[in-house]
């Protein structure tokens, strides 16, 4: 076997181990709570005159590969192009939060966060009801359609339930 095709097979070999998550070339797959953990930011129970809530959150750290992006993107439309009138109305709201800030970093033992994630979290009043990490958001990446229904579907059943 050539010098070139050993190569060649072993840039696949990481590639492959890369996408599927055993090598973590971009450290995107795992957060570190580091030594201490805050208390949330004052502000993160905003919510309308009715007293629910959802709040979906993009959890990220400060190194993003292009995957991460992509999963922030699309959940973000995702809940745009759903939701329009409930986000107008205070009933659903987006967040994008780097967890590597030492503001944010509680998230990462409240939703026991262990890669970048998407979480849905219901509120009525002051008071966090329910959370959910949507962990499947990795497994549809590659297929937007999927991907939008997937969200979709969650942001609905958590609207309903409330």
């Amino acid at each position: 076997m050539s010098k070139r095709a050993i190569l060649l097979i072993g840039f696949a070999v990481v590639a492959l181990l890369t996408l599927l998550g055993v090598v973590d070339v971009c450290d995107c797959t795992r957060f570190s709570a580091g030594q201490s953990l805050v208390a949330a930011a004052a502000d993160s129970n905003n919510t309308p005159a009715d007293g629910g809530k959802v709040i979906a959150y993009y959890f990220h750290g400060t190194t993003r590969c292009a995957t991460c992006r992509k999963i922030e993107a699309y959940s973000h439309e995702a809940v745009q192009t759903g939701f329009g009138e409930a986000l107008k109305a205070g009933k659903i709201e987006w967040r994008t939060l780097n967890v590597e800030e030492p503001a944010n970093r509680h998230f990462i033992k409240d939703y026991q966060l262990f890669t970048r994630s998407v979480v849905l979290t219901a509120y009525q009043a002051d008071k966090q009801l329910r959370w959910k990490n949507l962990d499947k958001v990795w497994e549809l990446v590659g297929d937007k359609p999927a991907f939008t229904r997937y969200i979709q579907a969650e942001v609905k059943s958590f609207l309903e339930a409330r």
